[in-house]
């Protein structure tokens, strides 16, 4: 039940082994880099305590996330092409939190949610940006509450944004796309807010093939800025 602690203010290479809290904590402004593959069996905190803490990932790098993640505001934080996986497990009652307190959402690339034996639920502790999500089987995101999702990939069919194979919980909050392509698929689900607001031309194409059902309980909103 130890704390591993970087808090060094030089530039940092991250060890990828199995810790149970990982803390990046310097005091000044830094970049620390995670090449290869953490496995985070509790909590992990991004948090510098002065300055900027700037996380940048190699191609390489994924995560593994067994416990809550907090990335605080003076967090930059660049994604890998690698996938970030949160499976806590713990089955009914138990939930695992991600939590972004920087003012424009960091996007934490691709992402999935899994089983760790027993399934895992997600919920979100502030608005997220990913660019792609898959929730497999019998695993659960919950928004919990106003927040937002933005999603910043591309694709359609198996490739779009969002892949929902267990359950979506919308709550009270909001799946924004904005990704830019000739082809962004929009999942087949109950949505509470649903937003298209590309940055740029772009081309949606809403349901599957296997489903073509897009349903919106609150606010359906189109609004192309680019």
């Amino acid at each position: 039940t130890s704390t591993f602690q970087y808090a060094g203010i030089g530039a940092t290479n991250i060890t990828g082994t199995t810790y149970y809290n990982l803390s990046f904590v310097p005091n000044g402004t830094v970049t620390y880099t995670v090449a290869t593959t953490p496995t985070i069996n509790n909590t992990l905190l991004m948090d510098a305590q002065s300055g900027t803490l700037t996380v940048t990932n190699t191609s390489a790098a994924t995560y593994i996330l067994r416990g809550d993640w907090t990335i605080a505001s003076d967090v930059v934080y660049n994604k890998s092409s690698g996938t970030t996986t949160f499976a806590k497990g713990g089955g009914a009652g138990v939930w695992q939190t991600f939590t972004d307190n920087t003012a424009s959402k960091q996007d934490l690339g691709i992402c999935q949610i899994s089983a760790n034996t027993t399934n895992t639920t997600l919920k979100l502790g502030s608005s997220a940006t990913m660019e792609i999500l898959t929730i497999n089987a019998s695993q659960t995101l919950d928004l919990n509450g106003a927040n937002t999702l933005s999603l910043t990939g591309n694709g359609i069919g198996a490739g779009r944004p969002l892949r929902i194979g267990g359950t979506f919980i919308p709550s009270t909050g909001t799946i924004q796309h904005i990704g830019v392509s000739a082809g962004v698929g929009i999942e087949p689900a109950t949505y509470y807010n649903l937003t298209i607001a590309p940055t740029a031309t772009a081309m949606y194409q809403a349901g599957t093939a296997s489903s073509q059902i897009v349903r919106v309980d609150g606010t359906l909103l189109m609004d192309p800025s680019g």
